[in-house]
């Protein structure tokens, strides 16, 4: 029984120096998820963190289908876009405050210029939320900060479903106030 105890413990080493040499994990977390793959997926360090099964809701959804086809060729649609990748300040104003108040938002879709990307338009979706007088305050903060940056902003009301003629003729007249009135939406 202990020349028996004793291999077990020489594989046991052996084993070891084998996974140390060879995988090199660089943690106790990495080696044990080496030696207990299974349970590799527990090892969390204790994040509650879990996937979403879809990047937009079923409304935003329905929304960019009517959307896709309303623009077309004509520009890219971005989705849950950070508000500071749309616009910023200078880096003074941006550590006295006005940074922060953009770079925890973010805008439903952003359209932009195929060839170089250039921000044409934000759009958002006014689901029964936006009632809230939280959620207004953030919209009228959203609605100012953009008409100062220069940005053509177009909100629509959620709903089951959209009329893609209206949603290009609200774009067109959004674009309309800053783009040449020969740009048009469709082709």
């Amino acid at each position: 029984m202990g020349k028996l105890v004793s291999l077990l413990a020489l594989v046991a080493i052996a084993l070891t120096v084998f996974i140390l040499v060879w995988h090199k994990p660089k943690s106790l977390r990495e080696f044990l998820a080496i030696l207990y793959p299974d349970e590799s997926k527990k090892l969390d360090y204790g994040f509650p963190y879990h996937a979403r099964t879809h990047l937009l809701s079923a409304g935003e959804m329905a929304f960019y289908r009517v959307l896709l086809e309303a623009v077309g060729d004509r520009y890219k649609i971005a989705m849950k876009v950070r508000l500071a990748d749309v616009i910023t300040c200078p880096a003074d104003s941006w550590h006295a405050g006005y940074g922060p108040r953009i770079s925890q938002k973010h805008v439903d879709f952003v359209l932009t210029e195929p060839s170089d990307f250039r921000i044409v338009a934000v759009i958002e979706l006014n689901d029964r939320t936006h009632r809230q007088t939280r959620r207004r305050k953030r919209d009228e903060f959203l609605r100012e900060a953009l008409r100062v940056a220069d940005v053509p902003f177009v909100t629509f009301v959620a709903a089951p479903s959209y009329n893609e003629h209206s949603v290009k003729a609200a774009l067109a007249d959004a674009l309309g106030m800053t783009q040449p009135a020969s740009r048009e939406l469709s082709h």
